[in-house]
């Protein structure tokens, strides 16, 4: 570090080309086998290599990577095997059958059984509704529901009254 930040004032040119002498002098070896860049030339001459001998090789390099991966024990024959098992064609119903599909068979927040459940609505209701906020209608509904129900029921049973009295 000091060579590089010297505190050190040059009176003429002469001195700084005298102070820099020695670095201009210096060889490209000398220059890449400083200790700040030898990991930059060890990564620069792997890559050089690994470039000529896909160059020489040419396909039989993937040979050699393929026999890399086998005793690497990388992932290259799993992937393989998946492509050919997501190219085969399975219907809806016997993924859904095979558990490969699960989850909701609709976006319908309301046919959702754990909303279904916290919201107190029945299938009915949650079939014909699509929106939270129309939970805030279920009680009205169903009320008049019952009504319309007990209303219907009563006049029946005043029908049914009035044919067994005549």
């Amino acid at each position: 570090n000091d060579l590089i930040f010297t505190s050190k004032t040059f009176a003429t040119e002469g001195a700084v080309a005298e102070y820099t002498a020695d670095y201009e002098d210096e060889t490209v070896y000398q220059k890449v086998t400083q200790n700040h860049v030898v990991v930059l030339t060890i990564l620069l001459l792997c890559v050089t290599a690994l470039v000529l001998v896909k160059i020489l090789l040419g396909k039989s390099f993937k040979l050699t990577v393929v026999v890399y991966k086998f005793l690497c024990c990388k992932a290259g024959a799993a992937a393989d095997a998946s492509k050919s098992t997501n190219a085969t064609a399975v219907s809806y119903s016997n993924a859904l059958r095979r558990g490969l599909i699960r989850g909701l068979p609709s976006y319908n927040v309301l046919l959702n059984p754990v909303y279904r459940e916290a919201f107190r609505i029945d299938l009915n209701f949650a079939g014909k509704h699509r929106h939270v906020d129309s939970v805030l209608n279920y009680d009205m509904e169903t009320r008049a529901e019952k009504r319309a129900t007990g209303h219907n029921e009563r006049k029946e049973n005043m029908q049914i009254r009035g044919d067994a009295a005549q």
